[in-house]
């Protein structure tokens, strides 16, 4: 069976990283909780440092799909919004 992971890339603004990192962090405590979620990871490229990418893996792509259609979803990944 193949792994199925869920991810994001942004491009936060220069002086917002730290609350980039503390929404991102609020967002993840969220979909933490949902069944089938893995532990979520938050990486930062060395070379360009406003470039951020998460991962997460999920127990099956039925779980990683049913959170992405729950209503709160659509103004969760949003996450953040502003950057």
């Amino acid at each position: 069976m193949a792994e199925t992971y869920t991810s994001g890339t942004w491009i936060v603004n220069a002086g917002e990283e730290d609350a980039f990192v503390q929404e991102w962090t609020a967002f993840v405590r969220w979909a933490s909780e949902m069944p089938g979620s893995g532990t979520f990871r938050l990486v930062r490229d060395v070379d360009q440092p406003n470039h951020y990418m998460s991962f997460a893996p999920w127990e099956s792509f039925d779980a990683q799909q049913a959170w992405k259609t729950l209503p709160a979803f659509a103004s969760a990944s949003g996450c953040p919004s502003s950057l």
